[in-house]
């Protein structure tokens, strides 16, 4: 995945500090789940409304976000990271700048 984020960010590997990735078995070794997990925190996927997570808290200044917050998996992050940011810019500032954001390096 590096390597496709520098053939259209050429340079961005050398502005990354640190890098962190995990696995099923990473879920099970760190969270003792004995069968692993490939999402995290397991979702009704009947009522998933029930394991919704507000991405503002009661704690002043911290906001959630990430494959745990609201849906998970590939498309859930981006879609939970847009929610968070629009908590804090708000969603037609975020749209209006992701529409006509141009890549710059």
């Amino acid at each position: 995945m590096l390597d496709k984020l520098e053939e259209i960010f050429p340079g961005i590997r050398s502005c990354i500090k640190h890098l962190y990735s995990a696995t099923p078995l990473t879920i099970r070794d760190y969270y003792k789940q004995k069968e692993g997990a490939l999402y995290g925190v397991k979702r009704e996927r009947d009522r998933v409304e029930l394991s919704y997570l507000p991405v503002r808290t009661k704690l002043a200044n911290l906001l959630l976000t990430g494959q745990n917050v609201n849906l998970h998996g590939i498309l859930g992050v981006p879609i939970t990271a847009v929610d968070t940011c629009s908590a804090l810019v708000g969603m037609e500032y975020l749209l209006d700048k992701i529409n006509h954001k141009t890549y710059t390096t």
